[in-house]
């Protein structure tokens, strides 16, 4: 069996609950426009627009059949992680990601979710991971600027998360 293990995915489910889920995480934006969907993050900037192959599943399965692949591993895409929220959003956000890619890949033989964790707080990110795990996610993908710029991966706050990464 051939496995790529290093995919990113949003599933679309994110794009057709947000509106009715936004007041969860109130510091992301989905904005809609003609430069593409993009998200916003605390008042920041906003990201690249997000490229529809990132969701179209059937497009990736026929790409998986042309390159010879049974199986793919997917994460989320890292603009999307919304590290810089503060940690009670980057909970709720996470949360929601998580639940949008267990709703969109739950018939899906040839794809394992991994998930996404706030980074922001490790605290928090051990709450996640468990339930994730719980859920059946393959692990998570995690992005390297935990707290938005200048987060770094070796912060002491983030102890907690790296030992009960090591545990599971």
């Amino acid at each position: 069996m051939i496995i790529d293990i290093h995919a990113h995915y949003l599933p679309q489910p994110l794009y057709q609950r947000f509106d009715a889920e936004a007041v969860n995480f109130p510091g992301v934006q989905l904005l809609r426009g003609e430069k593409g969907i993009r998200l916003r993050f605390a008042g920041g900037e906003a990201t690249r627009p997000i490229s529809p192959t990132l969701s179209n599943l059937a497009e990736r399965r026929g790409w998986l059949d042309r390159n010879g692949i049974d199986h793919q591993l997917v994460g989320g895409w890292l603009d999307s992680f919304g590290y810089e929220l503060v940690a009670h959003e980057g909970l709720a956000w996470s949360r929601f990601i998580n639940d949008c890619m267990k709703q969109a890949l739950a018939e899906e033989q040839r794809f394992t979710p991994l998930a996404t964790v706030p980074l922001q707080d490790g605290k928090m990110a051990v709450e996640v991971l468990g339930e994730a795990m719980k859920a059946g996610f393959g692990g998570v993908m995690i992005g390297t600027l935990p707290k938005g710029l200048g987060g770094v991966l070796d912060d002491p706050a983030l102890d907690p998360f790296w030992q009960a990464a090591s545990q599971l």
